[in-house]
């Protein structure tokens, strides 16, 4: 997918950093810290028509155990969005699963991280379109970034 390509877009992970320049970088003031995070509802449709609706490589084991769970929400040999649901409201630790529908203040380690912005996905994806594709819409500039502050 796309969006975990990190060479397309220049950004290294931050374990490719030394131990101290991470510290760094996740506690000090010299860097920008922002995210993006979704609506919690669309990203779980997401999640159920990707990994079960579609059936994703390498998930068919999933697919199968939530096809065990509940064989009453089997529709045209699919699971349903609601058995999908029902899965993980009954079966799922919701902080530590699977991350497509984990918490997403899990995944972006809010308490771990001081960010200076947290933003919905949608308006980026909104500008990403209308640049056709390119990643303009990545520039610092467009993240209100602050006086002395890098972007990482």
């Amino acid at each position: 997918m796309f969006i975990h390509d990190r060479e397309r877009f220049g950004l290294p992970p931050l374990a490719d950093f030394p131990e101290s320049k991470t510290g760094e970088i996740l506690y000090g003031d010299e860097y920008f810290k922002f995210t993006f995070v979704r609506n919690p509802y669309s990203r779980l449709v997401s999640a159920w028509t990707n990994k079960l609706y579609f059936i994703e490589p390498g998930l068919e084991s999933l697919y199968q155990s939530k096809k065990i769970r509940f064989p009453d929400c089997i529709k045209n040999g699919y699971v349903t969005f609601e058995g999908f649901v029902r899965y993980i409201s009954q079966f799922e630790d919701i902080h530590t699963c699977n991350p497509h529908y984990r918490l997403q203040s899990n995944l972006v380690m809010e308490k771990a991280i001081r960010y200076d912005m947290v933003a919905m996905g949608r308006e980026f994806c909104r500008r990403y379109k209308r640049t056709g594709g390119t990643h303009r819409c990545w520039q610092p500039q467009q993240f209100q970034k602050q006086p002395g502050k890098r972007v990482i």
